[in-house]
This record gives C-alpha cells, structure tokens and sequence, in this order.
C-alpha cells in the first residue's frame, strides 16, 4: 500500500516542482536582462567619456598647444628684435618707432576731432596746428628712444639731439 501512496505524492511534488520552475525561469531570465541592461549602460558611459575626449578635451588641448607655440614664437621675434637693437645701433628699433609715428600723430590728432577750435590766422593757422601736431609726434618719439636709452643704460643708444647722426654716445 505504500506504493499507491508514494506515486501520488511524487506526481504532486513533480507538479508542484513544475509550478515553481516557472517563476524561477522567469526571475533567471529577468536577472540575465538585468545584467545585460547593466552592461549596455556601462557601454554607452565609456562611449560618451571618448566621445567628451574627443569632442572637449583634445580640441582643448590643440588650443593650448597653439597658444603656446604662438607665444614661444612671439617671446623669440622680441628677442631678435632686442638684439637687432643692441647690434645695430637700435636703427632697427627706431625704424620700427619711425613705422608709429603716422599712427601717434593720428591719435593725437583724435582729440581734436570733436574740438571747436577757432584758427584766427587762417591757412596759417591750419598749418600751425598740424605742425604742432607733427611735433608732438616727434615728441613722443624721442621720448620712447630715451625710455629705450634709459633700459639699456645708454648703450647702443643715440642722444636725441643727435638723431641725425650715428655717433655714439
């Protein structure tokens, strides 16, 4: 009789075993697309950071390195143009103030654009005025070649009363 009892006992614990294998199955495979999703998500996170790399970061540094370069090459140009001076007499540095003088004299000339300025002695007057701007111009330009003379302590320098001349001082 024991028999009898056990076949229906193990039926009932087949069919509760199957019963259960399908929530398992179900909780197996929802793990699996969990893990799955997980590791897409991850993917997508190491794309988007060489994305940013490539997008952000390496531009950057291509600007930074060409603001560098251009600043080495403008810190050489000043040096050749300082030794340029101090080898030639500073001709190459008063040609470049000469090069400033149109615009100096145009800024000075600025400040009486908007002015109401009466001339009295007319042309000559006009003249005068444009003569003093021209000289404050020149002004200016000596002031600058003493401003260099007193960097270089007088040396290479030419005395602004000599400008005419290259004679030492």
């Amino acid at each position: 009789m024991s028999r009898r009892n056990t076949r229906p006992e193990v039926d009932k614990a087949q069919a509760a075993q199957a019963a259960q294998a399908g929530p398992l199955a179900e909780a197996q495979s929802q793990r699996e697309v969990l893990e799955m999703r997980t590791e897409l998500a991850e993917r997508a996170a190491e794309l988007r950071q060489q994305e940013l790399v490539a997008e952000v970061v390496k531009p950057a540094e291509a600007e930074a390195e060409r603001v560098r370069i251009l600043a080495v090459a403008d810190a050489e140009k000043m040096k050749i143009q300082a030794e340029a001076a101090a080898s030639h007499n500073r001709v190459a540095l008063d040609r470049m103030l000469i090069d400033q003088l149109p615009d100096i004299v145009e800024k000075a000339a600025l400040g009486l654009s908007g002015a109401n300025l009466t001339v009295l002695n007319g042309a000559d007057g006009l003249s005068q005025v444009a003569a003093g701007l021209v000289s404050q111009g020149v002004a200016i330009f000596d002031a600058m070649r003493g401003s260099v003379a007193d960097d270089n302590d007088g040396k290479n320098a030419v005395a602004p009363w000599n400008a005419g001349t290259t004679d030492n001082v």
